[in-house]
């Protein structure tokens, strides 16, 4: 590193299962691009430091779970994706403003194209109430506008969030999908069972990528169904990312092979 590396970040809680600092690095690394990408992992009492620390040191940053509704808060602009979303993962740094994007819906809508969905899913389900139920919502009713798409949560969401309790989830459905944390699903595992063996969907996604078999998707095969992980969805991410930082746009399926998914 020398005072012209360019420095980009991760800010969200836990990190361990993250590969962004290792495609991202390689791809520095391999592509001779003067830049380092650090993991923070922070607590909730540091993020009203993250504007003050990386104003003048960090040319960009990804957010993830839990801090993406508080990182909308924090950007001086937004784009109209997130703007719609309330939620931002994506942050570019420039004269000390901080200018906050939604990546997870392009992310998503690629995960979706690659899922080789066929047909129209007349209902689908959408496990959580966050910033990343919202961005899969927003996806979601751009690529089936018809669709009937519901949320299920503990919380009340926000004004503009409609959310069923899980307990009075009703009715089957095409497609179910997951915006759990890894670390919440074995505690939620009796309430996912019971919404699978109500909705009885054609496809289950799980947004997770690391483990690529969570708990969720080890009992939605058991019961028969095709499922998918999130890796997709993060390598249409870090396509975004690249757009955003650099003006590139790598091919997915070599970001792919760089962190060596393709063998997993």
């Amino acid at each position: 590193m020398t005072y012209l590396t360019e420095t980009f970040a991760i800010i969200g809680k836990p990190l361990s299962r993250s590969f962004s600092s290792r495609l991202f690095n390689r791809y520095f690394s391999r592509n001779e691009i003067d830049a380092v990408y650090l993991p923070f992992e922070i607590d909730e009492d540091m993020l009203q430091y993250v504007k003050s620390a990386f104003r003048d040191t960090v040319t960009g940053f990804n957010v993830t779970s839990p801090f993406k509704e508080a990182a909308f808060r924090m950007c001086d602009d937004l784009d109209e994706v997130a703007r719609s979303t309330l939620s931002v993962n994506l942050v570019t740094v420039h004269e000390g403003k901080f200018m906050g994007f939604n990546s997870d819906v392009y992310g998503f809508t690629y995960l979706m194209q690659k899922s080789g969905l066929s047909g129209f899913p007349e209902r689908t389900v959408i496990l959580g109430s966050g910033g990343a139920s919202r961005s899969v919502r927003f996806s979601l009713q751009s690529l089936f506008p018809e669709s009937r798409i519901e949320i299920l949560g503990r919380g009340s969401g926000t004004s503009s969030d409609s959310i069923t309790p899980y307990s009075l989830f009703r009715g089957t459905c095409n497609v179910i999908i997951s915006t759990i944390p890894f670390q919440y699903q074995v505690e939620m595992m009796s309430t996912f069972s019971r919404v699978l063996r109500i909705g009885q969907p054609d496809l289950f996604v799980d947004l997770v990528y690391n483990p690529p078999v969570t708990p969720f998707i080890k009992e939605a095969v058991k019961a028969g169904m095709r499922s998918l992980n999130g890796l997709d969805m993060f390598l249409g991410q870090a396509v975004k990312a690249f757009q955003r930082w650099f003006d590139i746009t790598p091919d997915p399926e070599d970001l792919r092979r760089l962190i060596g998914a393709d063998k997993e």
